[in-house]
């Protein structure tokens, strides 16, 4: 008979602010995982949330840690969740998403214990409660950049982030440091192109895991500010000679355009036309704007 399988004990951090519609399911989707007894450590990390976050936490309280902190940023947060975390092993479920039953399961049983490498499964999104029919991955066709060596899947990921919250070794973060705590928008993403650098591949369990919620009011993914748009564009900058000239024009396009948007909606235009010359010089940003505002919805209307 085959031997038993052996399962790694692996740290869960849940980092949440303002969040008590979404955290209570989001806790209970990691409670329920059909993983052996006694090898999740659960960590809740609170980033200064003023609703009702730990009442709806608290039937649950005595099953996981629960760490408040001030409001600090969601890097801060799952920073905390990291320094706190006692496992060789760690994954990472913002509160706003939940995970199906076999998650931890099958990332652990992919990873089989290596530590040079990260594991995702494909994902489901959400939008306005609406749950995607076909896992993510397999939908836009992009299960083919698991196959890929490090170098190459760096340089996907600078053009757009495809890795969705992995099971990772602790000894990432001894090696490579922290989430960035500088940067508002973006720090899973620095965080995994550090990964790529540093010749940590990503591996993919094809099954559809995870529930992501797009778009929900108050979240990054609904987020369209200049904050968002420069942090892009910093940690592009990091990766400059990995980025092909149209990623990095349109991050800079699209982060002049908002500059621009908002300075003049507060009145600040000397801000504003500072934003104006790099913003209409732009080769790429602007004419891809100016298709999709202009050309394309006249195509679409001529061809009903």
């Amino acid at each position: 008979m085959p031997e038993p399988r052996s399962y790694p004990k692996i740290s869960v951090v849940i980092p949440t602010y303002q969040c008590e519609e979404y955290v209570g399911q989001a806790l209970e989707s990691v409670l329920t995982q059909r993983y052996p007894e006694g090898l999740v450590e659960i960590i809740v990390v609170d980033d200064g949330s003023t609703d009702n976050t730990r009442a709806v936490l608290q039937p649950n309280l005595g099953r996981i840690r629960y760490i408040y902190q001030s409001n600090r940023g969601e890097a801060a947060a799952r920073n905390a969740g990291v320094n706190a975390a006692s496992c060789n092993f760690i994954a990472f479920l913002d509160a706003d998403d939940y995970w199906l039953p076999d998650r931890l399961r099958l990332m652990a049983e992919a990873l089989d214990g290596r530590t040079d490498r990260l594991v995702v499964t494909d994902y489901f999104t959400s939008i306005a409660g609406r749950i995607g029919d076909i896992p993510e991955y397999q939908r836009r066709g992009l299960r083919r950049l698991f196959e890929l060596e490090p170098a190459e899947q760096l340089k996907a990921a600078v053009e757009d982030n495809f890795i969705s919250w992995p099971l990772l070794p602790r000894d990432v973060f001894d090696e490579l440091g922290l989430f960035d705590e500088s940067l508002h928008y973006g720090t899973d993403w620095d965080m995994w192109l550090r990964c790529l650098a540093a010749n940590r591949r990503v591996e993919l369990v094809p099954q559809g895991c995870v529930i992501y919620r797009l778009y929900r009011p108050g979240s990054s993914t609904a987020r369209n500010d200049y904050s968002k748009a420069s942090d892009r564009v910093r940690v592009l900058a990091r990766y400059r000679k990995h980025a092909s000239k149209r990623r990095w024009m349109r991050a800079l396009g699209a982060m002049h355009h908002v500059g621009f948007r908002e300075s003049l909606a507060a009145g600040a235009y000397g801000a504003a036309l500072g934003h104006v010359v790099p913003l209409f010089t732009n080769p790429v940003y602007l004419p891809e704007y100016l298709f999709r505002k202009v050309v394309r919805p006249k195509e679409l209307i001529k061809n009903r």
